[in-house]
């Protein structure tokens, strides 16, 4: 009982009213009794039969009626305390209603959090500390629950990716079993690409745990990002010439160096390359270009392909996520590869952003990454 709030704010009020009403009284009762002592004896002027006494007969009468200092407090100190019981258990049990009732609903919320469910806020008010209390506990349930969607759309998301290549090949190896397909090279070889697709989605989901952990390793050293450029520039030639697609970079001589980890940012502009000579049909071009400010470098990746929708722009960076859910697998890739860029990215210090003037108007993917400050050059 002594551990609950409103009592203890009881208690405390009962004391300090007891101790506020009693001390000026006691004070009082020992002022006058102190100047009583230092004062002459005299008859009052009403009772003049008294001078007839003498001094001595004087002395008695007035000690027999000097009242008692305390006989006040003892005639009345029952009531008193009744009295100041009673209003300190009130005014205690209204002040602390205020204080414990949002504290009480942030336990049962707390407890409802504990039980899986992350739907539970509470309301937003009491004192100023209660408030920002509560408002960090609903921010804390809005990530729990977001995260827990996260969480389940993932796991939803990668049972949808492994089903499509497993059923493929469960189905033909038991066609193989069943004599209705012939076990050739021809055979094996789609059997084969298969396995490729699941070690690859493996592969991704690896990268991109250790990424969002920020555990993925990242070996920063100084990267020239124009040579970078070039190097990719001859890898994927091949790719946008059989694609039918022009394949042009511009990047300046005196580009600056940054701290990074060179092969790791290869794999962002080899995601961002793939996914734009994926979606520029033939007679289109992709254009890779590098900038830079005192603060920044820029690679920018734009392409004259089939675009972005607007409402597609905010999620464009979601595992898994499809502009166009019709397009299959082997022709749409896992869906991680912009995940795993951002992740990248961000790991690097740096930011990622996606722009398009709509569907069929192209699209431009911006990364900015941090240069290094002249002292640590």
């Amino acid at each position: 009982m002594m551990n609950r709030l409103w009592v203890r704010i009881s208690l405390a009020i009962m004391v300090v009213v007891i101790f506020a009403t009693l001390l000026p009284m006691v004070v009082g009762i020992a002022v006058r009794e102190f100047r009583y002592q230092g004062e002459p004896l005299t008859l009052p002027p009403e009772r003049p039969d008294l001078a007839e006494l003498t001094p001595e007969e004087r002395q008695a009468y007035l000690a027999e009626r000097r009242p008692f200092p305390g006989k006040f407090v003892l005639d009345n100190i029952a009531s008193l305390l009744v009295s100041v019981t009673i209003l300190g258990v009130s005014v205690g049990a209204i002040l602390s209603h205020g204080l414990s009732a949002p504290l009480s609903r942030l336990a049962e919320a707390a407890r409802a959090i504990g039980d899986r469910n992350l739907s539970q806020r509470v309301e937003i008010s009491g004192t100023q500390e209660v408030r920002e209390v509560a408002t960090a506990f609903n921010e804390m349930a809005a990530t729990l629950e977001q995260a827990e969607i996260l969480r389940r759309n993932l796991l939803a998301d990668v049972a949808h990716e492994l089903r499509t290549p497993l059923s493929i090949l469960q189905g033909n190896l038991q066609a193989i079993l069943d004599d209705v397909f012939q076990l050739d090279k021809s055979e094996i070889a789609r059997l084969f690409d298969q396995t490729r697709q699941l070690a690859r989605l493996v592969d991704d989901l690896g990268d991109l745990a250790q990424a969002e952990a920020h555990q993925l390793p990242i070996q920063k050293l100084p990267v020239d990002m124009a040579a970078l450029v070039s190097r990719e520039r001859e890898t994927y030639a091949a790719m946008a010439e059989v694609a039918g697609i022009t394949f042009q970079t511009h990047c300046h001589a005196n580009t600056p160096t940054i701290l990074g980890d060179g092969d790791r940012l290869a794999q962002c502009l080899g995601n961002l390359l793939t996914n734009a000579f994926r979606h520029t049909p033939p007679g289109g071009s992709v254009t890779v270009s590098l900038a830079s400010d005192p603060q920044w470098l820029t690679l920018q990746v734009q392409d004259s392909g089939m675009g972005i929708a607007p409402e597609h722009l905010p999620h464009i960076f979601d595992r898994f996520y499809r502009t166009d859910p019709a397009r299959s697998r082997a022709s749409g890739g896992t869906g991680l590869g912009l995940a795993i860029t951002r992740a990248l990215i961000t790991a690097h210090g740096g930011e990622i952003e996606a722009q398009s003037p709509g569907t069929g108007l192209g699209s431009t993917f911006r990364i900015r990454l941090p240069l290094p400050h002249p002292e640590s050059s």
